[in-house]
């Protein structure tokens, strides 16, 4: 009897033991299932960045430049972190999702009042019919040309253009675009991409002006089967408003003397009205690997109407019902420039050479500038003449030593303007990219 009731025991125990060993492995399988399910969302998320660590001199104190901003009163050098991006994007086949901040000391004079400032944060959906049309959705890169939407890690040089920080300021904006190409099968239609979009005008501000503005882009770019020979042409379009904020909007006309002079219109009706603003440009770039190594040459063009204010041709990105921003001035402007890039043979150093041309108001220039006619700061052409060098250390670090050559219209008669002053500015900079 003891023994059959220790064979029951014993059973028992065996039994339990058994139901234990089935619940653990039960339960360590939906733990591996659930860490698996979790590394391969893990495995679609990349992320990246850079730092951009920089010193600057200038050839006077207070120097108003594009390079980085203006310098602080009675100071012509500095050391600054000019970018440091951090990147995440979500790759799921036919969806991405990106998000990007830059991590920066805070300059109003760049349009960032704080430490930490998004810029990148959209949706990209390739559609499952046809994967060579998208839709994306957010705060993305404007489709108009091809500087403004170069990555500032890739660029030769320390800044944009002229034309980008005044025309086109954070690169950005919100909206929507759709991009598409033709099949892989039409050979050498498949080159050609169109994007186009709506979106809001205010770069990365909320929409202020109760319209929105559209762009769109064609380009066709190539590279020949041996891979020597990689080139690009496009065409960009921007039609799109500004609200002006006064009761005074000032065209282009002449004075009763007959020279050319901003003209007044005043009239109640113009307080918050739609001005029109309206870009075109063309593109275009070749690179060649030659013996000699690689060399690239690239120039844009851009030319429109552009509503601006006396001391400013800059884009308005900021509310004028908030903000008094004065009367508005109607420009046509044009701008362009051109860049040269040789990277030597086999050696880790690149050569860069760029001519920038701004000019905001293409009706007036020199000594027509003056005050008794109206004109402004917001007139004045510049050009600038840059040389520098890249040193590449590694995959990761690239050096940079910069040197900007800026001269603006000669004879300008705008009292208290200060522009006898010299804005050539010299860049060492240091970026780490992961």
């Amino acid at each position: 009897m003891k023994k059959i009731k220790l064979l029951q025991f014993a059973f028992l125990i065996l039994v339990s033991v058994n139901l234990s060993a089935q619940e653990n492995a039960q339960g360590l399988d939906e733990r591996l299932t659930k860490a698996e399910s979790e590394i391969s969302i893990l495995k679609k998320v990349k992320i990246s960045g850079y730092l951009q660590a920089q010193y600057q001199r200038a050839d006077t104190n207070s120097a108003a430049v594009v390079a980085g901003g203006n310098f602080a009163a009675n100071s012509n050098q500095r050391f600054m972190l000019r970018r440091g991006r951090i990147k995440a994007t979500y790759d799921g086949g036919t969806t991405q999702l990106v998000f990007e901040m830059d991590i920066i000391e805070p300059s109003p004079v760049l349009g960032s009042a704080n430490a930490i400032n998004i810029r990148d944060f959209y949706a990209k959906i390739s559609m499952p019919f046809y994967k060579d049309l998208s839709l994306t959705t957010g705060m993305q890169y404007r489709p108009f040309g091809f500087e403004q939407q170069y990555s500032s890690s890739l660029n030769e040089s320390p800044e944009l253009t002229r034309l980008v920080n005044n025309v086109f300021p954070n690169e950005r904006d919100l909206g929507a675009m759709i991009t598409l190409k033709a099949p892989s099968t039409m050979s050498i239609l498949h080159s050609l991409t169109l994007k186009a979009g709506l979106f809001n005008g205010q770069g990365i501000a909320k929409n202020t002006s109760g319209n929105l503005d559209f762009i769109g882009q064609l380009f066709f770019d190539r590279t020949t089967k041996n891979e020597n020979i990689s080139y690009r042409i496009g065409g960009s379009y921007y039609s799109g408003y500004v609200l002006n904020g006064d009761s005074n909007i000032y065209s282009m006309g002449t004075n009763t003397a007959g020279a050319v002079a901003f003209v007044k219109d005043y009239n109640g009706a113009n307080i918050y009205s739609s001005l029109k603003r309206e870009y075109f440009g063309v593109d275009a770039q070749i690179t060649i690997d030659n013996p000699l190594g690689i060399t690239t040459l690239r120039g844009e063009y851009v030319a429109g109407r552009q509503p601006g204010t006396a001391s400013s041709s800059k884009s308005l990105d900021v509310d004028p019902k908030v903000n008094a921003v004065g009367a508005s001035y109607l420009r046509d402007f044009s701008a362009y420039y051109v860049t040269f890039i040789h990277k030597i043979a086999k050696t880790p150093f690149q050569l860069v050479a760029r001519y920038d041309m701004y000019t905001p108001n293409t009706k007036v220039s020199g000594s027509e500038i003056t005050s008794a006619n109206k004109f402004g700061k917001g007139d004045i052409s510049y050009k600038t003449i840059g040389v520098g060098l890249n040193y590449f250390m590694t995959s990761n670090v690239k050096f940079l030593a910069y040197y900007d050559m800026v001269t603006n219209d000669a004879n300008v008669l705008i009292s208290g303007a200060g522009y006898a002053q010299k804005l050539n500015i010299f860049t060492l900079r240091m970026q780490y990219k992961f």
